[in-house]
């Protein structure tokens, strides 16, 4: 079943509040446009209460050789993880705070280069260390904020399992607009009850079963080799 189109939550937001997608606004505008305006609010409200799993993406892309700093996907909210993909040598980027890197590394260019371990995010962007020296696939997985709606036409990115959810609170922004500040509340309300029952849907996972590891200071996922050469190595190998 494909996803609803942002034109039908708009009209059936509208329809709730009693009000017509041409009508206009004290400034001119068309209601239709402040529901695009509701149902972005309304997506990234639930975004920000729990990261459903239509938000989590896949990406693939490549290093360059001799290039550090590369750009993080559109929209995107978390790095899950990003791996380095060399056949058998291939590995789990680690994140490292660019404050503590940018104190330990100052000029990453005046290192050798090699395949790189560690990810540094900064914005919207992320450097790499060491610097690459070859082209290297990388596949990251990440938390994406949903799809921006500019139209009535688009597909919104949220299942059609949570079209109730996203509806309540887009007719509970409506009425806060309207000032009728009673409905907004009980709209808000309801919103939050339909977006605990998806959420905790959602977290009924019966093939997993956590175990817990305690912490091991001797533990290491690093590059083998001589460390008194590269300060990322604890041993030999």
């Amino acid at each position: 079943m494909p996803n609803t189109s942002s034109g039908t939550l708009i009209t059936r937001a509208l329809n709730h509040l009693s009000r017509t997608s041409t009508g206009t606004t004290r400034s001119g505008g068309t209601m239709e446009t402040e529901g695009i305006s509701w149902l972005n609010t309304a997506m990234n409200r639930m975004s920000r209460y729990y990261d459903f799993r239509e938000m989590h993406k896949q990406y693939t892309d490549a290093t360059v050789a001799d290039a550090k700093l590369y750009t993080l996907p559109t929209n995107w909210k978390i790095i899950q993880n990003i791996r380095l993909i060399n056949g058998t040598q291939s590995i789990t980027l680690k994140k490292y705070q660019a404050r503590r890197f940018d104190k330990s590394f100052p000029y990453p260019e005046g290192d050798s280069t090699d395949q790189p371990v560690w990810y540094i995010p900064w914005g919207n962007e992320f450097e790499i260390y060491p610097i690459p020296d070859a082209a290297y696939t990388i596949n990251m997985k990440t938390i994406q904020w949903p799809t921006v709606i500019a139209d009535t036409s688009t597909l919104i990115d949220f299942e059609p399992n949570k079209d109730d959810v996203v509806l309540a609170f887009m007719i509970a922004e409506g009425f806060r607009f309207l000032q009728t500040y009673t409905d907004a509340t009980e709209w808000e309300n309801t919103a939050k009850l339909k977006l605990r029952e998806s959420i905790r849907l959602e977290l009924n996972d019966p093939d997993w079963e956590p175990i817990p590891r305690g912490f091991n200071s001797g533990q290491h996922n690093s590059p083998l080799g001589d460390y008194y050469n590269n300060p990322w190595v604890y041993t030999n190998p």
